[in-house]
């Protein structure tokens, strides 16, 4: 059930109920994308008749054992059994379907859950919805009372991915090209080493030279390339003084900014 103006409404059912625990340690920070063999965290389950259980690499990369943790997405490929509903996973992909910004900021004791789509149920939001807390409340066979949990709905999953594979190159004369690769919300997969789909009404990519946390400069492009010219980089070193510059780009989507790609000027 969610909560409605006129009271609950049903929003559907799940099969078994969700795999979910607790991390027993901080999950380091860890490389994104490709399999970090040196970090682990424990898990603690809240259900003895629960278990976790391993995945072959070729396995993780069909997105074998999705779990998250805090706000992060990963994948592991170990799950040891350590203890009485306790396991330690390593093998880990991290910051998974653009939840790379997560890796470095978690903390004792964050939630687990596996994402197991016959353990779930989709909850259906509007543009609207964004800035609403969602209340919901779910209620098993011989439950006395339901199970109770609010979140706020930010929106994150109507905005694009940040881009990625940022490069900066030198050209005659001292222009610079930027070049990057765009990521969609409707796809996560380069099949054929091809695009993904675009997943926007247009696409738009928002650059900033950045110093000190102030933006000395922005400009938009239609394409994942850019060009920085010499004379604008000579005035720009001359405003942030002794402070490094750096370039952040965003992707511009129907509902708003992406997240930013950073990359430094040398």
């Amino acid at each position: 059930m969610r909560s409605a103006p006129g009271g609950s409404e049903p929003i559907g059912g799940t099969a078994p109920r969700a795999v979910i625990g607790t991390a027993l340690t901080v999950l380091p920070e860890g490389p994104s994308w490709r399999i970090d063999r040196r970090s682990h965290v424990d898990i603690l389950l809240d259900n003895a008749g629960d278990a976790l259980v391993p995945a072959a690499d070729a396995l993780l990369m069909q997105d074998a054992n999705l779990c998250q943790i805090g706000e992060e997405l990963l994948l592991f490929g170990e799950a040891a059994p350590i203890g009485p509903r306790r396991y330690r996973l390593s093998r880990m992909v991290r910051g998974w379907h653009g939840t790379e910004w997560a890796i470095g900021g978690h903390i004792a004791e964050e939630r687990f859950v596996l994402i197991d789509p016959s353990r779930l149920t989709s909850v259906a939001l509007t543009p609207a919805d964004r800035g609403r807390l969602l209340e919901v409340r779910a209620i098993g066979a011989g439950d006395a009372v339901p199970a109770e949990a609010t979140r706020l709905i930010d929106g994150r999953a109507m905005l694009p991915p940040a881009p990625v594979h940022g490069r900066i190159m030198a050209l005659p004369g001292g222009d610079r090209t930027i070049s990057w690769v765009r990521r969609s919300r409707m796809g996560w997969d380069w099949a054929d080493l091809g695009e993904v789909p675009l997943g926007e009404e247009r696409e738009a990519y928002v650059l900033r030279v950045i110093a000190d946390d102030v933006t000395l400069r922005q400009w938009e492009v239609a394409e994942p390339a850019a060009i920085y010219a010499a004379v604008h980089a000579t005035e720009d070193s001359l405003a942030a003084g002794p402070a490094p510059l750096a370039i952040e780009i965003t992707q511009l989507g129907t509902f708003g900014e992406s997240r930013p790609l950073r990359l430094t000027l040398s």
